[in-house]
């Protein structure tokens, strides 16, 4: 019957027989509607089936074509939710397609994912967005530029011929917006720039508990080895328990597990913990003369 028609064979299969086989099919069938209250629908059945197991890749690259022409952010909300644990090809180019959207909230989707799932090769999305006019955009891109570890991120890329110049992170590092400034100091640090750090090590001194506490975290979040220094002499001099232990909690992440202080697992307050970092710190420290 089909020998003649592939494409007819291919709209069979799609609409009427995967949609029976598969509840998440039957839901892809909603999104094709003209009634955006189906759609909707439809979305939130894949958003409810994709958390109990992951979309079929044909569903996902099908729902792409959906995409491109959906209009409504409920649904675009919901796909990219469906899709928000995926880490296969379909669902990053699901990915690329809202970072290149024309409304705000729909690109902060699409840096969520690469946030989510970072690669280097997802800079060249993130690069155009780092100069968002949209505030929240532009916070999510620095937020997944440090995510995605290219160095590409932090000059960006000069002007060349027809193509405009995209400023990187260290052309934010001044812009005056605090939550902006922590954000690019953040994602430097975990692209292991030296400016980044040192800004990072000097709002651990900030007259605010809370943005102590929060470079705390973003230093143990990066990885970098140059923070533990700072960390245990943060531990020594703060006065703040929410910071102490922010600090705390950053060193174990710092630190591998294996060359953590043996004292560390006996210790049971959070003064013992400072005491058994001081005391590693002072054994890995070298002696006058060698």
């Amino acid at each position: 019957k089909w020998a003649n028609s592939s494409s007819d064979y291919r709209v069979f299969v799609e609409q009427e027989l995967l949609p029976r086989l598969n509840p998440a099919y039957a839901a892809l069938q909603e999104l094709s509607d003209a009634d955006v209250f189906v759609r909707r629908r439809g979305a939130q059945a894949l958003s409810r089936i994709a958390r109990e197991a992951t979309l079929p890749a044909l569903l996902t690259a099908r729902l792409f074509d959906l995409m491109t022409i959906e209009q409504d952010q409920l649904v675009w909300r919901l796909v990219m939710s469906a899709v928000s644990e995926d880490d296969m090809p379909e669902a990053a180019r699901l990915a690329e397609l809202a970072v290149n959207h024309t409304w705000p909230d729909v690109r902060v989707l699409g840096c969520g994912y690469a946030r989510r799932h970072p690669r280097p090769q997802y800079a060249r999305w993130l690069l155009p967005l780092l100069s968002d006019k949209n505030r929240a955009v532009q916070l999510a891109a620095i937020e997944a530029a440090g995510a995605c570890r290219n160095p590409l991120l932090i000059e960006g890329l000069p002007a060349r011929g027809e193509n405009p110049a995209w400023p990187g992170l260290s052309a934010l590092m001044n812009g005056g917006d605090a939550r902006l400034g922590f954000a690019v100091a953040a994602a430097m640090s975990d692209l292991g720039d030296e400016r980044g750090m040192q800004e990072l090590i000097r709002l651990s001194f900030s007259e605010s508990a809370e943005m102590r506490a929060e470079a705390a975290r973003a230093m143990g979040r990066s990885g970098q080895a140059r923070f533990i220094e700072p960390m245990i002499r943060q531990c020594w001099t703060e006065s703040n328990a929410q910071v102490r232990r922010a600090s705390l909690t950053a060193l174990e992440e710092l630190v591998p597990q294996e060359n953590h202080p043996p004292e560390l697992g006996g210790a049971t307050s959070d003064d013992a913990k400072i005491k058994a970092w001081s005391a590693w710190q002072q054994r890995r420290a070298p002696r006058p003369g060698r």
